[in-house]
């Protein structure tokens, strides 16, 4: 399983040595991603990212994303799927479902179509 895709066929991909993951496992479980991607990015699994991602972040169902870098786009959590933003994002957040907490800055809007939302109170929004 990849731990993540992305849309340009440059598979900057890891394999994953687990055969499934889910939201009820513990955090030791949680691999981290220290680097800089350069594109659209699909997260389906569970993820700690250390860096900056050019381009927006999708988290689909089943994946748990724990952001300490920066977004410099979008990010979008899919029905069932887990953010944890402690760094940045550039852009806007939108939560479809998912279960997303902000801790860190969003420089844009959050739009809350379903799921949970918490924002921290030492969270800096942009758009709010």
């Amino acid at each position: 399983m990849y731990v993540w895709r992305s849309n340009y066929g440059s598979m900057m991909a890891l394999r994953y040595l687990r055969e499934c993951l889910c939201f009820n496992q513990p955090m030791d479980t949680v691999d981290t991603v220290c680097g800089d991607i350069r594109s659209y990015t699909s997260i389906g699994v569970a993820l700690t990212f250390l860096g900056k991602m050019h381009g927006d972040a999708i988290v689909t169902a089943g994946g748990i994303f724990i952001l300490h870098g920066l977004v410099c786009g979008d990010l979008i959590v899919d029905r069932e799927g887990v953010a944890r933003i402690h760094g940045t994002i550039s852009g806007s957040v939108f939560n479809l479902g998912g279960n997303l907490d902000i801790l860190g800055t969003v420089q844009g809007n959050i739009y809350k179509e379903g799921g949970t939302t918490s924002i921290a109170a030492a969270a800096n929004i942009g758009g709010r």
